[in-house]
C-alpha cells in the first residue's frame, strides 16, 4: 500500500457508509482526492485535525472487491 497523506481539507466531499442507520455514529466516511481514497471515523469530523487514512484508488478497489466476495449477496 502506498503511503500518501492528505489533510482533511484536501478531500471536499465525504460519504458515509450506506449501511449507516439513523444517528448511529459508529461508522466510517470515505472521500476521494485525485487518485487517493481517504477514510475517516465519522465521530471525529468536528475536530480541526482529525486523522485520515489514505490509500490508493487501486488498493481501495481491491479492498471493496474482497469485502463484496466475502459477504453474502444482498437481495
Amino acid at each position: 500500500m502506498e503511503n500518501t497523506h492528505h489533510t482533511p481539507h484536501t478531500i471536499r466531499s465525504w460519504r458515509k457508509a450506506s449501511r449507516s442507520w439513523g444517528g448511529d455514529s459508529n461508522c466510517v466516511e470515505v472521500g476521494i482526492a485525485q487518485a487517493t481514497v481517504g477514510i475517516r471515523d465519522s465521530k471525529l469530523t468536528d475536530h480541526d485535525d482529525y486523522p485520515v487514512l489514505s490509500v490508493t484508488a487501486n488498493d481501495w478497489n481491491g479492498l471493496v472487491g474482497l469485502v463484496q466476495t466475502a459477504l453474502p449477496s444482498r437481495p
